[in-house]
C-alpha cells in the first residue's frame, strides 16, 4: 500500500504503518511500552523496532510529552540503562553522551516537556528510584555479584603491588 508519511508518498506494509500510527500517537517510552506489549519481547529489540521505524519513515513523535507519566519516566531510564549496556542506536538518546556518563535524564524530560528543571529533575529522581527498586526485585543476587567483582578486583591490585614491591 501507499501512504503519505511527512509530506511524501512512500510504499509501507500495513504492520509498519501500524507502528508509525503508534510512534505519531505516542511518546518514546510509550510505543517502546506499546511494541513490547503487542510483539511480546524484550526491550531491547522493542527499542530498535521502533528506531528502525523512525529512521526509514522520517517519522517522529508528535509533541504528546507534556503528559508524560511516571511510569513512562520509569521506563525511561529502563531505556537509558539498556541503550548503555547493549551500545545500541537511537534517535531517541544521545549513545555517546551516555556511554561518557554524562546522559541525566531530568535534561531530556526538560526538552521533551517544557517542565521547569526543579520539575523534571525531581520527578526524573522519584522514577529512577524506582526503576532502580523494580530492577533489584528482579535481579536479587546482581548486589551480591557486585561485592564479589569488587573483591576480585582488590585482591588482584593488591596481589600485583606485593609483586612490584617484592622486586624493587
Amino acid at each position: 500500500m501507499e501512504q503519505e508519511i511527512n509530506g511524501k508518498v512512500q510504499k509501507i506494509n500495513d504492520e509498519d504503518y501500524e507502528i508509525i500510527k503508534i510512534i505519531e500517537t505516542k511518546t518514546y517510552p510509550g510505543a517502546i511500552r506499546w511494541y513490547q506489549d503487542s510483539y511480546s519481547c524484550e526491550i531491547e529489540e522493542a527499542i530498535q523496532a521502533i528506531d528502525t521505524i523512525k529512521k526509514k519513515y522520517g517519522v517522529d513523535h508528535v509533541g504528546l510529552y507534556a503528559d508524560i507519566d511516571r511510569e513512562d519516566l520509569v521506563l525511561m531510564h529502563s531505556i537509558v540503562r539498556v541503550v548503555a549496556l547493549n551500545n545500541l542506536k537511537t534517535s531517541e538518546i544521545d549513545v555517546d553522551e551516555v556511554q561518557k556518563g554524562n546522559f541525566e535524564l531530568g535534561n531530556w524530560v526538560v526538552k521533551k516537556t517544557g517542565w521547569p528543571r526543579e520539575k523534571a529533575f525531581a520527578e526524573s529522581f522519584e522514577a529512577e528510584k524506582e526503576e532502580l527498586k523494580r530492577w533489584r526485585e528482579m535481579n536479587p543476587n546482581a548486589s551480591k555479584g557486585c561485592v564479589i567483582t569488587l573483591l576480585v578486583g582488590i585482591t588482584s591490585t593488591l596481589s600485583i603491588g606485593s609483586l612490584i614491591a617484592y622486586f624493587i
